[in-house]
């Protein structure tokens, strides 16, 4: 992300949370100018002040989680897509659906087709799942050959 992009995001969210914050904070002004003073128990009053902490704590934590665990699930949710689609075109490849040199196109294509455009880091991405692929079967292959996955063999 560029940093004028960054520094936007932190600015928006600095200004929700003073927002939020005085919102939160009207019923103690209300409560220190004799409103509403009157009117409540010391007890009242402590669980109005835990509300609102309680309140600014719940915002901080959720503008925490849309600055940052947004953005990682969306990651996780494309890389969980392009695994996906690597092992159709692996297996397309294998039948002989699609030729085994035009595999990636087919990836980049059916990703378009979910609207996610091909970037440097869809690349790598692609490019992992691959590799993933590939130490997965070289891994499994192993075993058989040694006889370690054998669940009968002692």
């Amino acid at each position: 992300m560029k940093k004028t992009t960054k520094r936007r995001i932190l600015i928006v969210t600095v200004l929700v949370l003073i927002v939020s914050l005085m919102c939160a904070c009207a019923p103690i002004t209300e409560a220190v100018d004799g409103v509403t003073l009157g009117d409540q128990t010391p007890a009242q009053i402590v669980t109005d002040l835990f509300t609102i902490a309680l309140r600014a704590v719940l915002i901080v934590i959720l503008t925490i989680f849309a600055k940052i665990g947004i953005p990682y699930l969306k990651r996780k949710g494309i890389m969980w897509m392009v695994q996906m689609i690597v092992k159709s075109a692996e297996k397309q490849g294998d039948t002989g659906a699609i030729a085994k040199d035009r595999k990636k196109e087919f990836v980049i294509r059916a990703l378009e087709m979910f609207g996610i455009k091909r970037t440097e880091l869809i690349d790598h991405m692609i490019e992992a799942a691959v590799e993933e692929l590939d130490k997965l079967g070289t891994s499994i292959a192993g075993m058989i050959d040694d006889g370690s996955g054998d669940p009968t063999a002692e």
